[in-house]
C-alpha cells in the first residue's frame, strides 16, 4: 500500500523525524520566537523613545465639518474633543452629511469661530482672499438649541448622531452658494 501523503509541518512529516532532529527543529522554534520577541521589543522601544520626541507645529479646529478651519496658537481640550472643533456640520434634506468630496465648494467656507449666541458664515475666494466676487455676504445665524427644536438623528458615515436645525436662513445662504438644493 503506498504511504500516506504528508504535507510539509504536518504531524505525520514532524513523527518520521528522528528525536535528535525534533530536538534541533524545538531549539530553532524557540530561538526564532525569541529572536522575533526581541525584535519587537526594540521597535516598540525605539517608538516609545520617538513619542518622548513629538512637537506639535499647528492645532487647527474646523467649526464646521468639511469646511475652512482656523490656526490657534493653544486650544482647550474638552471632554467632546476640541473647543469648537466641528460644532456644526452641513448635511442634505436626508440628514446625510456632506463632505468636499462630493461639493468641494465647502473649502471655501470660512466660518467664524462660534460664540455660545451662534455662528458668522462668510465665503471667501478660491485664493483665500476676501475679494468680492462671487460669493454671498456673510450670514450671522444665530444657535438654535436643543431647548429650541427637537434633535434629529444625522448620518456620518456608518454613524448616527443627534443634530439640531440652524434654521432656514443657513440652509439658504449654503444651498445659495453650493449651488446644491436641499
Amino acid at each position: 500500500a503506498p504511504a500516506p501523503l504528508a504535507r510539509a509541518g504536518s504531524v505525520g512529516a514532524w513523527l518520521e523525524m528522528p528525536p535528535a532532529m525534533r530536538t534541533v527543529a524545538r531549539m530553532l522554534g524557540v530561538a526564532a520566537a525569541l529572536g522575533v520577541s526581541w525584535f519587537l521589543g526594540r521597535a516598540a522601544l525605539r517608538r516609545a523613545r520617538r513619542a518622548t520626541r513629538l512637537r506639535i507645529d499647528a492645532i487647527y479646529v474646523y467649526p464646521i465639518k468639511g469646511c475652512r478651519g482656523h490656526s490657534l496658537a493653544s486650544v482647550e481640550l474638552t471632554p467632546w474633543g476640541l473647543k469648537d472643533d466641528r460644532r456644526y456640520m452641513i448635511v442634505s434634506a436626508k440628514g446625510v452629511f456632506l463632505s468636499q468630496r462630493e461639493l468641494p465648494k465647502m473649502a471655501l467656507i470660512h466660518p467664524e469661530l462660534p460664540t455660545p449666541e451662534g455662528i458668522m458664515l462668510r465665503a471667501v475666494e478660491a485664493d483665500g482672499s476676501n475679494a468680492s466676487g462671487q460669493r454671498p455676504a456673510p450670514l450671522w445665524v444665530p444657535r438654535v438649541a436643543e431647548a429650541q427644536r427637537a434633535a434629529a438623528m444625522l448620518s456620518l458615515w456608518e454613524d448616527s448622531v443627534p443634530g439640531v436645525d440652524q434654521g432656514d436662513a443657513a440652509a439658504n445662504w449654503l444651498q445659495a452658494f453650493l449651488g446644491k438644493e436641499g
